[in-house]
């Protein structure tokens, strides 16, 4: 995927996210019942199990609500970005996680700290495809960039 072709996309807060912070919360809850249930009576240690358990809800939420949202644009040469109404800013895309209709991809810019966005099909079906084979074709060998060279296989398939 040498050549993937200048792509557009929008990013920005995506369902599975939101239903991924949802089940951890839920399910950190149940354990909080569990944990009340098997005990033969509340301590304190029941008192900040609750109120750690609330704290990371609300830290969760603010953190979905925080999700940068804008354009990723890959040019065919590199990533560009306007995330949030900020100055466009050029920079690198990692892919983490890879749904199959969804991504989780860590945006760095040159100049700033990483940021997560989500791309998901759903915003643009059209252009869905463009985006994951910008996304392959952006990736470098890993040999690359440590300065080492990958192998090369001879003309009979044969590694050196």
């Amino acid at each position: 995927m040498y050549n993937a072709p200048a792509v557009t996309y929008p990013v920005g807060r995506c369902r599975i996210q939101r239903l991924w912070m949802g089940w951890a919360w839920v399910a950190a809850g149940a354990v909080q019942a569990f944990w009340f249930s098997a005990s033969m009576a509340l301590s304190i240690a029941h008192l900040s199990g609750v109120c750690l358990w609330l704290m990371v809800g609300v830290l969760a939420w603010r953190s979905y609500r925080a999700t940068p949202s804008g354009q990723l644009c890959w040019d065919g040469q590199q990533w560009r970005t306007t995330l949030d109404g900020q100055a466009e800013c050029f920079g690198r895309l990692r892919l983490h996680l890879d749904g199959q209709s969804w991504m989780l991809l860590a945006w760095r810019p040159l100049q700033a700290p990483a940021q997560w966005c989500w791309a998901e099909r759903a915003r643009d079906p059209a252009r869905w495809n463009d985006l994951r084979r910008a996304v392959c074709a952006s990736v470098q060998d890993p040999s690359s960039a440590s300065g080492r060279s990958a192998p090369v296989a001879s003309p009979n398939g044969e590694r050196p």
